[in-house]
């Protein structure tokens, strides 16, 4: 009879993990800790894999004849600890390099102008969550309409101060 390993998918933010527990058994320890993806978590003792960095299939491929899997779905403390650290900007999309290398120019351009350090600083970071917040538009496709749009559904919505919103504005 093969050993059992229980496997919990758990979403926090925008990454997805999985959380691999088990009745200790030496050799699944060590297919685990073979695993360069993996990490243990103390607190839900429990293998904790990046599914962006081995999705389910190589998982299961990795185990195939050594273990058997029991799906589940449950709430982890830790996990739930965690999202409630995580802030609307984690739910952004990162940026690509074209919005990268804009942002770099739009760097380059303020310290022409010789804008503070702390103002660029400011500046280019509001500028980079406006751009993630569209991740999805080429910059010369974003409008005026998308600046209203960024300003009702990110900022308002969240809350954000007023000092935020015209940063964003002026940046």
């Amino acid at each position: 009879m093969l050993p059992i390993i229980y496997l919990n998918r758990q979403t926090i933010g925008l990454k997805t993990y999985y959380y691999a527990s088990f009745p200790f058994n030496r050799n699944i320890y060590t297919l685990f800790s073979s695993l360069k993806n993996s990490t243990w978590d103390s607190f839900e003792k429990a293998w904790v894999i990046d599914e962006a960095a081995f999705p389910l299939e190589n998982i299961l491929a990795h185990f195939k004849d050594k273990a058997e899997f029991i799906f589940q779905e449950k709430s982890l403390e830790s996990v739930e600890y965690k999202k409630s650290l995580l802030r609307p900007i984690h739910f952004l999309e990162p940026l690509d390099e074209l919005k990268k290398e804009a942002i770099q120019t739009f760097i380059r351009y303020l310290n022409s102008k010789r804008y503070s350090s702390n103002t660029i600083k400011v500046y280019s970071d509001s500028m980079s969550t406006f751009l993630r917040y569209f991740s999805m538009k080429d910059i010369s496709d974003i409008s005026n309409d998308d600046l209203i749009d960024f300003n009702n559904n990110y900022i308002l919505m969240n809350n954000f101060s007023s000092s935020f919103q015209n940063q964003v504005v002026n940046a």
